[in-house]
């Protein structure tokens, strides 16, 4: 009888040994974070499912090129300016818009390249916003320049749609990436891009989806200098989330 006790024990205390995470687990009540990442399977997408509330609430790191919105609003008056509509990448951007259907894939290119050159040559030269400028983004150029995609998508892209879906997935960002098609619910990046010679380009089979994009979707691709992305910065203080 003593053998088959010591037996159990040490069963016990062999099973014990062998999992430090579930040892840890029971001393001190939770799981480190990346000891509960490794033993997390990821949950393949699906149509009928949305992340929770729960799921990603703090996002770690940007995707390349940087996509974790910033709301923060800066203080100082409104910049505007006449002179944009110039610009070639304007009238570029207004003609990829109104072809049938809309050429989105060239809009997302335009709209790049068209407020780089309004926010400046430092962002200009760069090929990503300096966060000086772009705190200083002309109110009215923003505007127009979502209009402009609101108007060729019926009100499904734009910076005021991204914001629109943004606030009703917070305060959860991952649910914002996925319903904006960002991201898989998994978790992996479905649109990504990186700087490359002072040009975004996207990840090769992370470009976004410019035959049938999700509201939301576009434009996608913009860059700040810091990685992080202040769309919504400027959308609040140029008041598109009215």
């Amino acid at each position: 009888m003593k053998k088959i006790y010591l037996a159990l024990l040490l069963s016990f205390l062999g099973v014990v040994s062998l999992n430090p995470v579930l040892a840890e687990t029971s001393q001190n009540g939770n799981q480190s974070a990346p000891e509960a990442e490794t033993q997390v399977t990821p949950v393949q997408p699906q149509d009928s499912q949305e992340p929770s509330e729960a799921e990603g609430a703090d996002v770690n790191a940007p995707p390349l090129g940087g996509t974790v919105p910033d709301t923060t609003t800066p203080t100082g008056e409104t910049v505007v300016v006449e002179d944009y509509k110039q610009y070639p990448e304007y009238s570029e951007l207004q003609a990829a818009l109104q072809q049938q259907p809309p050429n989105w894939q060239l809009a997302d290119q335009k709209t790049y390249e068209l407020m780089l050159r309004i926010a400046g040559a430092n962002s200009q030269s760069q090929g990503a916003f300096a966060v000086d400028d772009w705190q200083q983004f002309p109110c009215n150029a923003l505007q127009d320049i979502d209009q402009l995609w609101m108007q060729a998508s019926s009100g499904q892209q734009g910076f005021s749609r991204q914001w629109d879906i943004f606030q009703s997935a917070r305060p959860n960002q991952e649910l914002y990436y996925y319903r904006i098609g960002w991201k898989e619910l998994s978790g992996a990046w479905k649109v990504a891009w990186r700087i490359r010679d002072n040009n975004l380009e996207y990840i090769q089979n992370a470009s976004p989806n410019f035959t049938d994009p999700p509201a939301g979707h576009l434009p996608a691709g913009l860059e700040w200098q810091d990685g992080k992305d202040y769309r919504f910065q400027a959308v609040d203080r140029c008041g598109l989330n009215q």
